[in-house]
């Protein structure tokens, strides 16, 4: 990795002091570096890509769900824990900042605490820990076996011993003792995070230096104390970023030596973009969420993000539902469960959406009701009932006619569907190849309608009502 591969192996100074973010450990084998608890944050890589998981966490909708009266699922109305977790975590905390302190503190830490808070048997707010929790399991207990004990307070949680539905525990993947905690993602990323910070203290220097390489001056004879120390002033009067560019004169003598090796051998770019992408893969993110898109194409971006959605957040929300939800089986509501919404990650421009919504209309497993709740619109009496389509009909596949309906079933076929089968089919069958050609585009749909517009008077002629639009959607989402 270049001259600057050595330097994570430095202490790195804190924003508060000499504390160092990186400690050398001699046990094992080799010398293997730790981090300092929230030394990482220090580091644009690891800050970035933890930031990609914790703003997309925190802009998640939430909802519990109970049993509907006519079957399926449907929101619990009024529940308290959807208003903890989709409101406000506590007075001073939104839902949101709760849910992205807790994504980076548990990468950061290995493992994040949450207190709850309960009222007449029900969660009204949830505490972030900041303090070391125990975790203990009591063979003998019958109820709530496991204790968490928490030895040194902080400003929102005291020190005592909590049950199990008191405290919610949430770990990385990574784990040592069979899951109970997690291990930080951070020290099992220290290396490369440790070369990220001294990167930029490395650019730091060079721009306080005057975007100069290092060098080395050479005098045939013997400088006094008081000419190095002048010769050191004139140096330093010329660096820093306001003197970059500007021509040295070494006088005494004096000749310089440029080093070895020049800024563009050191390809410090290539070395950010390996430290990027290390430190993405550590906490499971993908490139082009940290903003790194140099392998990124046309056709793989929206790829990439789709992955976000499946392979990061959901393992991500799907630990977190797990997690609460023990709160319900405290609660006594066993069939409850709580639902992170993901669909708000997997939206595509507006076009897109609307084709979507149309598609599942159309094809009768959403309702206009349910397309409007998601779009925050307000109810339609008679939208919350699902479409079915009418015009479909079976084929016989050794004779390629409509197979008769069974005895005693109605047709829900007018006459002028009927006699105008044939025709009608004819013109779907020219906007499907159309459409297969050109794809939907504002031609392929005027197309449609000139080639509908025959069959709509026909139909209006004999005084039937044509949905023009409709048999144009169906015909291009065939």
């Amino acid at each position: 990795m270049g001259f600057t591969a050595n330097a994570a192996l430095k202490r790195v100074d804190s924003a508060h002091g000499s504390v160092p973010y990186f400690t050398l450990s001699s046990s094992g084998p080799a010398q293997r570096l730790s981090i300092e608890k929230t030394g990482a944050l220090f580091s644009n890589a690891y800050l970035a890509a933890e930031q990609a998981k914790a703003r997309a966490l925190g802009g998640l909708p939430c909802r519990v769900y109970t049993q509907g009266d006519r079957g399926g699922r449907e929101p619990a109305r009024d529940h308290p824990l959807t208003s903890v977790c989709a409101r406000r975590w506590n007075p001073v905390m939104t839902a949101q900042t709760g849910w992205q302190w807790l994504s980076v503190r548990r990468d950061t830490f290995g493992t994040a605490y949450v207190r709850v808070q309960w009222e007449r048997g029900a969660p009204v707010a949830f505490w972030p820990i900041e303090t070391s929790v125990e975790v203990s399991y009591d063979h003998g207990a019958t109820v709530s076996p496991v204790r968490y004990r928490i030895s040194a307070g902080d400003r929102f949680t005291s020190a005592g011993v909590y049950l199990e539905h008191e405290i919610l525990a949430f770990p990385t993947c990574i784990s040592t003792d069979g899951g109970v905690t997690g291990r930080s993602l951070a020290e099992l990323g220290a290396a490369e995070i440790g070369l990220d910070i001294d990167l930029t203290r490395f650019y730091a220097n060079i721009i306080a230096k005057g975007f100069s390489p290092a060098g080395w001056l050479e005098h045939p004879g013997v400088l006094k104390n008081d000419e190095v120390a002048s010769i050191a002033e004139k140096n330093r009067i010329l660096s820093g970023a306001d003197r970059a560019g500007e021509v040295r004169i070494f006088d005494r003598g004096l000749k310089y030596h440029p080093v070895g090796q020049s800024m563009a051998e050191a390809d410090i770019i290539k070395q950010e973009e390996y430290i990027l992408q290390s430190v993405a893969r550590a906490v499971y993110v993908q490139p082009n969420k940290v903003f790194d898109f140099s392998r990124a194409t046309y056709s793989n971006i929206e790829e990439a993000s789709i992955a976000f959605v499946t392979d990061t957040m959901t393992n991500e929300v799907t630990a977190l539902e797990a997690e609460v939800g023990k709160l319900l089986m405290f609660m006594g509501e066993v069939d409850n469960y709580l639902k992170f919404d993901l669909r708000g990650l997997q939206r595509g421009n507006f076009k897109e959406q609307m084709d979507g919504f149309r598609v599942g209309v159309y094809a009768g497993f959403y309702s206009r009701a349910e397309i409007r709740e998601w779009l925050e619109l307000p109810f339609i009496e008679g939208t919350d009932e699902l479409l079915q389509p009418t015009a479909y009909y079976t084929i016989n596949p050794e004779t390629g006619e409509p197979r008769p309906l069974p005895e005693g079933a109605v047709s829900r076929r007018t006459p002028a569907e009927n006699l105008l089968a044939p025709v009608i089919e004819d013109a779907r069958a020219r906007i499907a190849d159309r459409c297969g050609k050109d794809g939907d585009t504002p031609k392929t749909r005027e197309f449609a309608r000139t080639v509908l517009t025959p069959v709509a008077r026909a139909f209006d002629a004999a005084g039937e009502e044509f949905d023009i639009d409709s048999e144009i959607e169906e015909a291009i989402n065939a």
